[in-house]
């Protein structure tokens, strides 16, 4: 698992460092979506797995609700601005 968190963030800077650079704006959607497929995800799969080796369904899901929006919200911040200065760098360097 935490080698997919691993290529998940590394994968994600890389891409906006790469996709800032090229200026192709359309990535900006790509980490908010990613990281919401990963935090929904492993939510449902422990609430799935709980099910399966008998505990009753419970408040788990909606209790990583905040959790997993904070996750979503911050890492897109992040990658929005290494996007933002990738940009920027790219522009002063096509200018110089």
């Amino acid at each position: 698992m935490r080698r997919l968190q691993l290529l998940l963030v590394l994968g994600n800077w890389l891409g906006s460092l790469l996709f800032g650079w090229l200026n192709l704006l359309w990535w900006v959607a790509v980490p908010p979506i990613t990281f919401g497929i990963f935090a929904f995800g492993m939510t449902a799969y422990t609430e799935s797995y709980g099910r399966s080796i008998g505990f009753k369904p419970g408040r788990y899901a909606k209790q990583m609700l905040g959790p997993n929006v904070f996750l979503v919200i911050w890492n897109t911040i992040i990658n929005s601005v290494i996007f933002a200065c990738s940009w920027g760098a790219s522009l002063l360097f096509r200018a110089a």
